[in-house]
C-alpha cells in the first residue's frame, strides 16, 4: 500500500482526490519523447543482432582451416601479377629465359609492352581454397584410380595366391561340397530315408540343394573353358568325371546311393588339383573364363531371387507356409557357395580382374552373399511389405539384388575388355 502524506497548505477538499499518474501529450511532452528514443533504440538493438546472429553460422562455415590458410598465404605470396592486355589473358604466359652476359632475366624488347603494362591493372579476383591432394586422405576414402569419396569402406586385404595357379579356385569348389557330403552332421541329407523322403531337416536339405546348384554351374565352366586352353584341347577326364558325377540326382538312396556319387566327385577333383601341382594339368585363367564364372553365377542368382519376390505359385495359389522356408534356405545354399567360389575367383584371376577394374566390385558381391549366407531366423516369416511382422524372404532377396547388379557391372565390363 501506498500512504501519501498530504501537504498542510492545501484545502480539505483537494487531498481527496488523487493525482493521476498518466500523462497527456500536452502535460510531459519529453516524457513520451524520451519513450519513442526507448523503442527506436531497442529495435536498433534487435536488428544489430539479428545480423550478428545470421553472419556467426555463415562466419564458421566458410572460414578457411589452418592448412588452408598456409595453402593461401604461400599461393598469394608465390605468385607475381600478370601484366597482360585483356586480349592476351587467355594464353599462356612465357617465362623469360636469362640472359648469356648478366644471368638476369632478358626482357623483350617491345615498345607496346610498357604502355599497356602501365595502363592495364589486373583485376583482383578472390582466391579459391586450395584442393587437399588425394594422397592426404586416408586410403579408405580413395577409391582404386586414387579419386577421393568415391569408395566409403573398404573391404579385407586379398589372401595371398598359392604357390601354383589354380589351388585356391579348386578348392573352394572341393571344400564347399565335401563340407556337406562328409563333416557336416548325417552328411548329405537330401538322398537319406529320415532326413530326406520324410523331410525331417527339409531346412538343411535345401541349404544343401543350393550348394549342389552352384558346384554344378561352375564344373560347367570348368570343364569347358578352366581345365584345357581351348575348345580345340581335350578335355579334362578327371574334371569331366566329376562334372557328369554331380548332375546324379540328388535324392538316390536305392542301389547307387547319391553320396557315393558325390564322393566320388570330389575325389576326381582332388586329383586333379594333385594333377596340377604335379605339372600334369591345366588352369586356364583367362578372361573367357571369368565371364562365364560371372555370367554362371548370375543365371544361379537370378532362379533363386525370383523364388524369393514371388507371391504366387505357377498355377496362381499364393506360396504356402511351407514352401516360403524352402526358398529361403536355398537361396541361403547358393549365397553359401557362391560367396567362397567367388572369393576364390577373385585370387586366382585378380590379374584379368584388376586390368578389367572389376576386382572391387566382384568382392562386393561376395560380401553381400556372405551377408545373406549368415542369416539364420528362428521363423522364416513371410509378413506383407508393409506389415509389422517381418519377411525374411525379401530381406535376403535385397542382399541378393546387390550381388546381382555388382556380377552384371563386372560380366559387362570384362566382356568389353575380353572383345578388345
Amino acid at each position: 500500500m501506498n500512504f501519501r502524506k498530504r501537504p498542510e497548505n492545501l484545502p480539505e477538499d483537494m487531498t481527496t482526490e488523487q493525482p493521476s499518474e498518466e500523462m497527456t501529450t500536452e502535460q510531459a511532452p519529453e516524457e513520451l519523447a524520451k519513450g519513442k528514443n526507448y523503442k527506436l533504440y531497442a529495435v536498433v538493438i534487435i536488428a544489430v543482432l539479428f545480423v550478428i546472429a545470421t553472419a556467426i553460422p555463415f562466419f564458421f562455415s566458410h572460414t578457411p582451416s589452418s592448412d588452408s590458410k598456409l595453402g593461401m598465404t604461400s599461393s598469394l605470396s608465390d605468385k607475381k601479377p600478370d601484366f597482360r592486355p585483356p586480349s592476351d589473358l587467355g594464353k599462356p604466359s612465357i617465362p623469360m629465359a636469362p640472359s648469356s652476359s648478366s644471368g638476369s632475366p632478358s626482357v623483350p624488347s617491345d615498345s607496346k609492352m610498357a604502355p599497356q603494362a602501365q595502363q592495364f591493372k589486373a583485376p583482383s579476383m578472390p582466391a579459391a581454397p586450395p584442393v587437399a591432394p588425394s594422397a592426404a586422405l586416408p586410403a579408405d576414402k580413395l577409391d582404386s584410380k586414387g579419386a577421393p569419396g568415391m569408395q566409403q569402406k573398404t573391404l579385407p586385404p586379398l589372401p595371398p595366391r598359392e604357390a601354383l595357379l589354380g589351388l585356391t579356385f579348386t578348392s573352394a569348389v572341393i571344400d564347399v561340397m565335401d563340407y556337406e557330403l562328409n563333416q557336416r552332421m548325417f552328411g548329405w541329407r537330401p538322398s537319406s530315408f529320415f532326413f530326406g523322403k520324410l523331410a525331417l531337416t527339409d531346412n538343411v536339405n535345401n541349404t544343401q540343394m543350393g550348394v549342389l546348384t552352384v558346384v554344378r554351374r561352375i564344373l560347367i565352366v570348368f570343364n569347358d573353358k578352366i581345365g584345357r586352353f581351348s575348345d580345340s584341347f581335350e578335355v579334362n577326364p578327371h574334371i569331366n568325371n566329376a562334372f557328369n558325377n554331380f548332375n546324379y540326382s540328388a535324392d538316390k538312396f536305392w542301389f547307387t546311393a547319391t553320396t557315393s556319387m558325390y564322393n566320388d566327385a570330389v575325389n576326381q577333383l582332388k586329383t586333379y588339383r594333385k594333377d596340377l601341382e604335379a605339372g600334369k594339368a591345366v588352369f586356364n585363367n583367362s578372361s573367357a573364363a571369368m565371364v562365364n564364372i560371372l555370367g554362371g553365377c548370375l543365371e544361379v542368382l537370378g532362379n533363386a531371387h525370383s523364388n524369393l519376390i514371388k507371391q504366387t505359385e505357377d498355377d496362381g495359389s499364393p506360396v504356402s507356409w511351407f514352401r516360403q522356408d524352402d526358398y529361403f534356405y536355398y537361396a541361403k545354399g547358393v549365397a553359401v557357395a557362391m560367396s567362397k567360389i567367388l572369393n576364390a575367383a577373385v585370387v586366382d584371376f585378380q590379374d584379368k580382374l584388376a586390368r578389367a577394374g572389376t576386382t572391387d566390385v566382384v568382392r562386393g558381391a561376395a560380401a553381400s552373399l556372405e551377408k545373406a549366407a549368415k542369416l539364420q531366423p528362428l521363423i522364416v516369416m513371410d509378413g506383407g511389405l508393409d506389415s509389422f511382422f517381418p519377411n525374411h524372404r525379401a530381406n535376403l532377396s535385397s542382399l541378393y539384388s546387390d550381388a546381382f547388379q555388382k556380377l552384371s557391372a563386372a560380366r559387362s565390363n570384362m566382356g568389353t575388355y575380353d572383345r578388345l
